[in-house]
């Protein structure tokens, strides 16, 4: 029961929000849809489709961006707690050290094309543009 009564007063707020006459007690329910948090992501996204108003879309916009990310902070402090501080930092660390090599052997393979290029280049006469290769 107590789930069904939530529901209605979801409902309630997203009808208010939809039809009210009053901006600002649209925005009211605006506010208080995004402090129910991703369950009322949904409804939120209903109101911006419907409204015509400027101001209530960017509230509406605004309520989102909000709960959205309340919802990845809070998923990404979860994982992070899950995992230990130590695990977590170790893991996104050698992460980071692979992306770094690979960054480094990307710059080193276009060095030796672009000297490869250059030299092969100075030898025809041309410029040593990649242009100036054949396909």
């Amino acid at each position: 029961m107590a789930q069904q009564q939530l529901s209605e007063s979801l409902w309630e707020l997203k009808e208010t929000a939809k039809w009210a006459r009053d901006p600002v007690e649209k925005k009211t329910a605006i506010k208080n849809l995004s402090a129910r948090g991703e369950e009322a992501l949904p409804l939120l996204e209903e109101v911006l489709t419907v409204t015509a108003y400027d101001d209530i879309r960017s509230t509406c916009e605004e309520a989102i961006r909000s709960v959205r990310e309340k919802n990845s902070s809070s998923s990404s402090q979860t994982a992070e707690k899950g995992k230990g501080s130590d695990i977590s930092t170790g893991s996104s660390g050698s992460a980071t050290e692979k992306s770094k090599a690979d960054t480094k052997k990307e710059k080193e393979k276009e060095k030796d094309t672009a000297s490869a290029s250059t030299a092969a280049g100075k030898s025809k006469g041309s410029s040593g543009k990649l242009a100036d290769l054949p396909p």
